[in-house]
């Protein structure tokens, strides 16, 4: 298992990168899950570069503005299917 700033490999199958609060994405056969967008309004992840981040699918667990404000850029830039529970679709 090797580890860097915010990420780590599992098994050599799957990538893990955190991008705080509680937005990570994760890789894995080729696929990028992107879980719960807040990045830009979060003061601890002024570092990431939203624009640089790619997802084929972004994942919303509930409809708090701290679980889905990057989410509509996100989706729109990189075409990403977006699933969500009914209170937020």
């Amino acid at each position: 298992m090797a580890w860097g700033w915010g990420m780590c490999l599992v098994g050599g199958a799957m990538k893990l990168t955190c991008f705080g609060h509680s937005c990570f994405l994760v890789e894995s056969a080729g696929t990028r899950f992107l879980f719960d967008p807040f990045i830009r309004p979060n003061p601890l992840a002024a570092h990431i570069e939203v624009e640089k981040i790619q997802a084929d699918v972004i994942l919303i667990s509930h409809a708090h503005m701290d679980h889905i404000a990057d989410a509509v850029e996100l989706a729109t830039r990189t075409g990403a299917k977006v699933l969500a529970s009914w209170e937020v679709a």
